[in-house]
């Protein structure tokens, strides 16, 4: 949810669309639907960087027990990518703010959405 807020924040339509792109990748390339190891080679690149692999993991741990040594990792690696995607997205909402706005004003003006 955080990834979606930023992006939409920062960059209104525009970050509604890179939050589609990158959900249909995190459905598919975090392993919970479908082994990583036989999908494409992009998946199996992408996994690490995949915000969900590691919700996953949370999940997986809590309702199968607990083991600290997978638990643990996975909860530091995705407050990480919290905190780094705050960041990140607080400086490019203030470069892309008056921008994403006019593209959204003259979007409305020419009555196509």
């Amino acid at each position: 949810m955080v990834f979606i807020y930023s992006f939409v924040s920062a960059l209104g339509d525009v970050g509604k669309a890179i939050a589609i792109v990158l959900l249909v990748i995190q459905i598919s390339g975090t392993g919970g639907i479908y082994l990583v190891e036989i999908m494409s080679q992009l998946f199996n690149v992408a996994n690490p960087f995949i915000p969900m692999t590691y919700a996953i993991t949370l999940v997986r741990e809590a309702q199968w027990g607990l083991i600290w040594s997978n638990y643990l990792p996975a909860l530091i690696i995705l407050l990480v990518m919290v905190t780094a995607t705050e960041i990140v997205m607080l400086i490019i909402k203030e470069k892309a703010d008056k921008p994403a706005h006019y593209l959204e004003e003259r979007m409305e003006d020419s009555g196509l959405f």
